[in-house]
């Protein structure tokens, strides 16, 4: 599990500045946040902070200091690109946000959201992929399928659901045993 990596800034210009870097670097929306003072009252700014995956505790001390003026951004770095998205994110000059970093957070309980809690696990997810988001895990641009390696009709186009592709149901019985020319029964 990747935990987001955060900062805060004396202004919004200048978490506008670094959420542009962070997003120039090829760094997605569903990854990155960024929350100022605008966003309206104190329980607005700690909802939006807690939608880029930051814990409720930690949420309520940076909700302070955005609704004192300070502007925040934090991302969820992909695996392997956690250092270069710090690093971004310091050059920048961040102020001390009053939430000591801690490299291996170990078990924090939420109480109002348990299963979550003890799986560490985000109790809401808005992206289109957020199992592979979650984990930090890659989303592939292409779709490469065994049928479409073998050359066996796919039984879902890519477009549809499995209940829209049934009619791309070959006729064949035993289309892998056809294929490779070996008997279905010995």
């Amino acid at each position: 599990m990747n935990y987001p990596i955060v900062r805060m800034y004396e202004t919004e210009q200048q978490a506008t500045h670094a959420y542009n870097k962070l997003r120039a670097w090829g760094f997605t929306d569903e990854v990155t946040n960024l929350v100022a003072s605008g966003v309206g009252s104190l329980p607005d700014i700690l909802a939006a902070i807690m939608a880029g995956y930051v814990l409720r505790a930690d949420a309520e001390i940076y909700a302070q200091g955005v609704h004192r003026g300070l502007a925040l951004v934090s991302v969820r770095a992909p695996f392997g690109t956690g250092k270069y998205a710090a690093e971004i994110l310091d050059r920048l000059d961040p102020v001390d946000s009053g939430v000591k970093e801690v490299i291996n957070r170990g078990l924090i309980w939420d109480e109002d959201a348990p299963v979550s809690s003890a799986l560490h696990l985000p109790t809401i997810s808005h992206g289109a992929a957020p199992f592979s988001n979650f984990w930090g895990l890659g989303v592939p641009m292409y779709r490469r399928t065994l049928s479409g390696v073998l050359g066996i009709p796919e039984l879902v186009d890519s477009e549809s659901s499995l209940s829209r592709g049934m009619a791309h149901l070959s006729d064949n019985p035993a289309p892998l045993s056809s294929l490779l020319h070996i008997p279905l029964l010995a």
